[in-house]
């Protein structure tokens, strides 16, 4: 049975998942997939294919992952990215109360995150353990000091809320975090 060239090519040798995917090029990755799609369109399927294999090597190079961490209160979310040595939080807060909101982000490096697993480590009861405490041990400074520092206090909450994405916790807003499985440190490249 001989099947025309191009049910023979994309049966044998493109992927048709890649192929439904929109063409939106805003990125590099929405590129090749559009021009791959463009080259299939015109029956250049040699160029389709060598553009796919591109793509999927492309996709292998990416190192971070996003990561949303569930709504609270429904007013704002943290979208998480991950690099080999840290990770961005990104937000999106209102500078005013008419304003629209703007995006913010934040870096917290895993060596941060490591010492806090440390200190976490450090307790004999793993579940109810009061924020005050972590942050007196983190940082070496009374409770108080550390909670009117807003830097200090801002990242202290986005490690927890890293950790708590990660599976690793559960952290209260209302003052505790309970730890849920064992706390491995975060490998930095």
């Amino acid at each position: 049975m001989n099947l025309p060239i191009k049910e023979t090519i994309e049966r044998k040798g493109l992927d048709p998942k890649l192929l439904r995917k929109k063409g939106n090029a805003k990125t590099f990755s929405g590129w090749l997939l559009s021009s791959m799609k463009k080259a299939r369109d015109e029956e250049n399927f040699e160029t389709a294919i060598f553009i796919e294999a591109i793509y999927k090597k492309y996709m292998g190079f990416q190192t971070s992952e996003k990561l949303k961490i569930k709504l609270w209160k429904g007013k704002s979310g943290i979208k998480l990215e991950e690099y080999p040595d840290k990770f961005i939080c990104i937000t999106y807060r209102k500078q005013e109360k008419d304003s629209e909101p703007q995006e913010t982000k934040k870096e917290i490096l895993k060596t941060d995150l490591n010492d806090l697993i440390v200190v976490l480590n450090s307790f004999e009861n793993k579940n109810k353990i009061p924020t005050s405490e972590i942050a007196e041990k983190l940082y070496g400074k009374n409770w108080k000091l550390v909670f009117s520092d807003r830097q200090k206090h801002i990242e202290l909450t986005y490690m927890l809320n890293i950790l708590e994405q990660k599976g690793k916790i559960k952290y209260s807003r209302r003052g505790f975090t309970t730890i849920i499985k064992n706390l491995d440190y975060f490998c930095c490249k």
